[in-house]
């Protein structure tokens, strides 16, 4: 799936680059690594177990400028997701963000943004959880 000079975001970590596929022994058993190296912090690995599908769900790869300009193109037509029960709202944005797919990330800033100038024409401010959504 990923090959060793990928670039990718990985969790919280950031931006990384794999620089390595290894196999290390662990509980006498051979499992196979990839080798995350975080580009704000050189000296840092993170190892990242080839055959935990719910770590490595969590490599994304970095969008090239063709994908990125792609999803800049579309915002228009996305639509809002606004949800206006608090509760139900906060599990959505949550799950948007955890799973981070980009296109329903672009959706949650929009929606955000129109919602936050909406209340600003009403003379009110954006909610504090939705302010950091």
């Amino acid at each position: 799936m990923y090959k060793i000079g990928d670039t990718v975001i990985y969790k919280n970590d950031g931006v990384c680059t794999i620089t390595e596929i290894t196999v290390k022994i662990f509980r006498d058993k051979e499992i196979e690594y990839y080798v995350l190296n975080p580009v704000h912090n050189k000296n840092a690995e993170i190892f990242v177990p080839k055959s935990n599908p719910d770590l490595v769900s969590k490599m994304r790869k970095v969008l090239t400028k063709d994908e990125i300009m792609n999803i800049i193109e579309s915002m228009p037509e996305e639509d809002e997701i606004w949800i206006s029960d608090e509760t139900n709202r906060k599990e959505k944005y949550k799950e948007i963000l955890t799973l981070g797919d980009r296109k329903e990330l672009v959706r949650l800033i929009k929606t955000l943004y129109i919602h936050k100038q909406n209340q600003k024409q009403c003379g009110r401010k954006l909610h504090l959880a939705d302010e950091f959504a």
